[in-house]
């Protein structure tokens, strides 16, 4: 529904997991926040709600959030620059770290 990817209505939310520090549900509605970010332009933000989920997804053990996150990261890469090949390079990074934790826990992900 439309309040999914309404901005406000998910800071409240990440407001409510963070006093209940449901460490799985502040990581997954910070990746929302940078799907959205990233969506109207806001490419800054969506790094920095990226990168807090990331820490987060860390913290819960959440090894399939950590690597949607790292392929996220890495698209917004791809997505914010203008495509020279160091950026390529750097958001492969994102990509294979993805790659291997994907690798490593291949039974979490079929």
């Amino acid at each position: 529904s439309g309040k999914l990817f309404d901005r406000n209505y998910l800071k409240q939310m990440l407001k409510l997991f963070e006093e209940l520090n449901d460490t799985t549900q502040i990581s997954a509605t910070l990746n929302v926040l940078g799907i959205v970010s990233r969506h109207i332009g806001d490419y800054e933000k969506s790094i920095e709600y990226y990168k807090r989920a990331l820490s987060f997804a860390n913290k819960s053990g959440n090894v399939r959030m950590k690597a949607y996150l790292l392929c996220n990261i890495g698209n917004l890469y791809i997505q914010s620059e203008t495509g020279g090949d160091s950026t390529a390079a750097y958001a492969g990074d994102f990509f294979f770290e993805a790659e291997k934790i994907s690798q490593i826990d291949r039974d979490e992900f079929a």
